[in-house]
């Protein structure tokens, strides 16, 4: 009979043994289990904004339409012959309607281009 090149263990050895493999076991187990967390976080994070950025799409759409509207009863009023300034534009920017308007489509615009960029980060 050929004795085998390894030594025999005994069995207080090999319940060592296996009890360094299942830590090392669970060790890797733990270090895979904040890195799932961290990816589907970040996939909700990426919802989320994708969300966002599609609600601020509708909302500035709604508002072209109400400068849109706003811009053709402008348009349809029976204007005086015109002065050096356009009446139409000058009575439109004078508007506080048409202000906010154009205020929330800056802002609007300035929302968009900063989560363009977060999502482009990723």
């Amino acid at each position: 009979m050929q004795r085998s090149a390894l030594p025999q263990l005994t069995s207080r050895q090999r319940q060592l043994a296996l009890g360094v493999m299942v830590a090392i076991a669970l060790l890797l187990c733990l270090l895979q289990t904040p890195t799932l967390a961290q990816s589907s976080g970040l996939e909700a994070r990426v919802n989320r904004l994708e969300s966002e950025n599609s609600s601020l799409r509708a909302r500035v759409g709604q508002l072209e339409s109400q400068i849109g509207r706003v811009g053709r009863s402008a348009a349809a009023a029976p204007t005086a012959p015109a002065p050096a300034a356009n009446p139409a534009i000058t009575g439109l920017a004078d508007d506080p309607t048409f202000r906010r308007l154009a205020t929330l489509v800056v802002e609007l615009r300035d929302r968009v281009a900063v989560l363009e960029g977060q999502v482009s980060d990723r």
